[in-house]
């Protein structure tokens, strides 16, 4: 809901094409290739890169990044940490308790605060939510 009404036709960087694909309309750059044909085939030929996703993102003029961190973190070196969303209760099929918003282009890193900052009495009660 959170990128519906912030960044509902922006392009966003992300690992899970669940809720954001379906709830928003911008381009969508999925890091694993899921939804994504240009990932895709980088990661069949085994060439799936950081800076490939960072161009690519760049290309689709992506705002926001929101990854599960741990996994994903050799992508975010030229992203600007914003945000995490740590969830209390056990993921049932193995993923991470914690989702990271980072601001592709460090200009759009106070928007992209700014926008977590009035979205988050929205959140459940037991979500944590850390500023960086």
């Amino acid at each position: 809901k959170f990128v519906h009404q912030y960044y509902d036709w922006d392009g966003i960087v992300f690992n899970d094409i669940g809720g954001v694909s379906y709830f928003s309309d911008g381009k969508k750059l999925d890091i694993l290739g899921l939804g994504n044909n240009d990932v895709a085939q980088e990661r069949r030929q085994q060439r799936n890169s950081p800076a490939l996703i960072d161009s690519l993102g760049k290309a689709k003029n992506a705002k926001v990044a929101i990854i599960y961190e741990p996994r994903f973190r050799a992508y975010t070196k030229n992203w600007t940490k914003v945000a995490s969303w740590d969830i209390p209760y056990p993921d049932p099929i193995g993923f991470y308790d914690s989702v990271t918003f980072y601001a592709v282009n460090p200009h759009d890193a106070p928007m992209l605060m700014n926008n977590l900052r009035q979205y988050e009495p929205s959140l459940p009660k037991e979500i944590v939510v850390r500023y960086y």
